[in-house]
């Protein structure tokens, strides 16, 4: 199994999820790398996608499992680069012996939301727990903070207390009388659940692949 991090980044943020899985599965043929299929009487090329955001939506924490076998890191990414649309931009790479079941484990999704007046994002961090309540979420699942560039980093729950990123910016500029729309936001970390804690996708996928190799 290999997985795949990249960007979704330019125009590419106004692709579908299913769009975008089309798209990688022929960019992967293109570049000649042939994923298995599944077994039964429908086979499909295994190839599972991190959960699907928002059109609109720049993201540079998006993943790819694909069951296909790459001997040359390097090479491979390069590659499959070179086929790929403007905007989708690959950036790490990890061979694992199993699925990691990315979508499946996903709890929280980290945004950050920029350019931001100072004023609105000291407000915003004040009402935290009312927003939070206003959304039903448990303290745990919503969770915003400063960011370092003096905007928000907004972490919403994924998987079933999904909280979609678009209804949510929504509220904030109702509430708070915003001009930025979902054009200012991007995803930039997914959090899984795995062995009863909350990991980073990166830092879960950098273990399964050391674990991999004994």
């Amino acid at each position: 199994m290999i997985t795949v991090k990249y960007s979704k980044l330019y125009y590419s943020r106004f692709l579908s999820h299913l769009d975008l899985q089309t798209i990688i599965n022929r960019a992967l043929k293109r570049a000649g790398f042939i994923v298995n299929y599944s077994q039964g009487f429908n086979p499909h090329p295994i190839l599972k996608m991190s959960p699907p955001i928002p059109l609109g939506i720049k993201s540079s924490a998006e993943y790819f499992t694909a069951d296909l076998l790459v001997q040359n890191k390097e090479y491979f990414l390069d590659k499959l680069q070179a086929t790929l649309p403007e905007g989708i931009k690959l950036n790490a790479f990890w061979t694992t012996e199993t699925q990691p079941r990315i979508a499946a484990l996903s709890v929280n999704t980290g945004y950050s939301f920029k350019n931001l007046d100072k004023y609105v994002v000291k407000k915003i961090l004040e009402e935290e727990q009312l927003i939070a309540c206003e959304f039903n979420s448990v303290p745990e699942g919503l969770k915003i903070l400063e960011d370092l560039g003096g905007g928000l980093f907004i972490v919403l729950p994924s998987g079933k207390n999904n909280i979609r990123i678009d209804t949510f910016i929504s509220f904030l500029r109702e509430k708070f009388s915003l001009h930025q729309t979902v054009i200012d936001v991007e995803k930039t970390i997914l959090f899984l659940s795995y062995d009863n804690e909350i990991v980073n996708a990166d830092k879960y996928l950098d273990f399964l692949s050391k674990k991999s190799l004994f």
